[in-house]
């Protein structure tokens, strides 16, 4: 799973913008997501799941770590946080909302995956793990993809941070905004995905 995370400088709300996903060779998405980083969007940090950086162990002297497809073809991957408890935590806390507050976290209708697989989400149960983690054997690509984004790429605003940025741009003329947004792109649990095909190659 792939996504694209940008955040609004007036607002500080984040916006999942884009989703991307493929069950294919490891080129195909070096490819695929090459051509939508050029198309749609620029000044992307990519943030993937530290198991990217894993060889296949049965021919590893042949064989590259998926995040080094991607690092030679020019898009170079930053090891996301991978602290699950806490991850979770900041998940919930930009879903959260109270009264008419509209939540600090946005997902377009386009991201079907993500959407459908939200309210899907459920807690740890099985013996030795915290219910504060999430239990990964249900559907969880998208929602790790989304915990990655959140955790590593950005930081929660406090009120007194976001009342600054509405101040501030309060004076700044309409057509600069454009210039503020930071777009992150995201890479979900992707090793899992690369793993069927990885075996066949």
């Amino acid at each position: 799973m792939c996504y694209w995370l940008a955040q609004d400088p007036t607002t500080l709300r984040i916006y999942v913008c884009k989703e991307y996903e493929c069950f294919a060779s490891v080129q195909r998405y070096v490819y695929d997501i090459s051509y939508i980083n050029k198309t749609y969007f620029n000044n992307t940090i990519i943030y993937a799941d530290k198991t990217m950086w894993n060889r296949n162990t049965i021919r590893e002297e042949h064989d590259e770590s998926p995040a080094m497809y991607f690092i030679r073809e020019g898009l170079p991957l930053v090891k996301s946080n991978s602290d699950r408890i806490n991850g979770w935590r900041m998940v919930k806390q930009w879903l959260h909302f109270e009264n008419d507050q509209t939540p600090l976290l946005q997902i377009f209708k386009s991201c079907t995956k993500l959407i459908q697989t939200l309210p899907l989400l459920k807690h740890a149960t099985r013996l030795g793990t915290s219910t504060e983690d999430l239990d990964s054997r249900g559907p969880d690509d998208a929602a790790d993809a989304l915990r990655y984004g959140l955790v590593t790429g950005f930081e929660y605003p406090s009120e007194s941070e976001r009342e600054e940025r509405r101040s501030y741009y309060n004076n700044v003329k309409p057509h600069t905004l454009t210039d503020a947004y930071s777009v992150h792109n995201i890479y979900g649990n992707i090793n899992k995905t690369y793993a069927s095909a990885l075996s066949t190659f």
